[in-house]
């Protein structure tokens, strides 16, 4: 899928091996159909959904918010700033408050509102600088992820910056959480290898995501100045730590 600039804004990260993570990431799931903007900026929540009871209850996740503290937050004295989850173009579909301490609580949006974003994991676009032996093992589920929370600054009226969920291995490899949404309980597996302006991106998927909201990892294994290589499991990351940038 092509990436575009318009859906990703990076800035200072706690490693510049993230930047290029990041923008691999994307490229699978960046900028879906484009959804008019309804939404009216403030505390939201989220429809509530039903359970198909076909589905075994392990398979099916109680995920509905994020929450938790950024940890490098600054609060300006009259501001009031919302972190909304990043799906396309500044969509605020759920937004919360962040307080000035860095804590938050956000209601993750529903499958309805998600809609037009999910994505067929065994049917990619295809991209002329990636290829892909990626695979879902349920047809019919379709799959959305972000790593991004974006921050609105009410008082500006615009978009401040970006929160993302970071970890570490046991052995110091750096992580991040992808938040994922599935129609259906499913296993994603294989690979995306893309080339651009000299560069070699890999990413290898391992991982089992019921249905419902729930957290991926992402964690690089190798990292040079022509290549990043990393892997996407599930779970959330290790040590995992909210940073703003």
């Amino acid at each position: 899928m092509e990436y575009s600039n318009d859906c990703y804004r990076d800035a200072d990260m706690p490693s510049a091996r993230f930047a290029f993570l990041t923008l691999m990431t994307l490229s699978l799931f960046a900028c879906g159909a484009s959804v008019p903007n309804t939404t009216t900026p403030g505390e939201t929540k989220a429809p509530v959904e039903t359970t198909d009871p076909s589905t075994p209850p392990e398979e099916v996740s109680n995920m509905t918010a994020l929450s938790g503290t950024i940890v490098d937050w600054v609060a300006y004295p009259g501001r009031t700033r919302r972190v909304f989850l990043d799906v396309d173009m500044n969509l605020q579909l759920t937004l919360a408050v962040v307080q000035t301490n860095g804590q938050f609580n956000l209601p993750l949006p529903s499958a309805q509102q998600l809609q037009p974003y999910l994505k067929d994991f065994n049917a990619m676009p295809a991209n002329p600088d990636c290829t892909y032996t990626l695979k879902s093992s349920n047809a019919t589920s379709r799959v959305f992820f972000t790593s991004n929370l974006e921050v609105y600054d009410v008082q500006e009226e615009s978009v401040s910056g970006n929160v993302r969920l970071y970890g570490e291995a046991s052995g110091g490899a750096q992580q991040m959480a992808l938040w994922t949404y599935a129609t259906e309980a499913t296993t994603l597996s294989g690979s995306e290898r893309c080339v651009r302006d000299g560069y070699t991106y890999n990413m290898t998927f391992d991982a089992r995501i019921p249905k419902g909201w729930s957290a991926m990892t992402q964690e690089i294994v190798e990292s040079s100045l022509t290549l990043m290589s990393s892997t996407v499991r599930s779970g959330r990351p290790d040590g995992e730590v909210w940073k703003y940038f």
